[in-house]
């Protein structure tokens, strides 16, 4: 979901046996100043989808802030809005008889992967405005991304 606050669009495509990634498509690769236009499907470019969403649009969140102060009243262990999430979250799955989560657990599960996320998008969007583009050698068949994610 692209949103007015989010930035530009990020776009990849493969040239020069790479993967190119900037804020458009140039007319002339920015490694070796020839044509761009893609010859097969498989070099088209693709848009790189934004990791961030608006949780008031999306169909379910949980978004959590101070109702009073600031981050800097947060207590690691206890009465912050982490704990006070997990306990929500843990009730529902007592309710649903599911296993409940630990803290390093639930930050494991589903913290973590989403903040190595943002944090990638984030570096590649600031060395593409930083350069212009950013580029990066295919992966490898074996650890190659998911068909049609758009990620090299």
């Amino acid at each position: 979901m692209q949103w007015p606050e989010a930035g530009k669009l990020i776009i990849k495509f493969n040239h020069c046996q790479k993967c190119v990634y900037s804020f458009g498509l140039p007319r002339r690769c920015p490694l070796c100043g020839q044509d761009v236009g893609s010859r097969r499907l498989e070099e088209a470019p693709v848009s790189i989808s934004e990791p961030f969403t608006d949780g008031h649009r999306e169909k379910c969140s949980f978004l959590l802030r101070p109702t009073r102060g600031t981050f800097l009243r947060y207590e690691e262990d206890h009465h912050n809005c982490y704990s006070y999430a997990l306990a929500f979250i843990n009730c529902v799955l007592a309710t649903e008889g599911e296993e409940q989560l630990d803290r390093d657990e639930f930050t494991e599960k589903f913290v973590v992967p989403r903040t190595r996320k943002a944090s990638k998008y984030i570096t590649l969007y600031r060395a593409i405005e930083e350069r212009g583009f950013y580029v990066t050698d295919p992966p490898s068949p074996q650890t190659g991304p998911r068909p049609g994610s758009g990620l090299c």
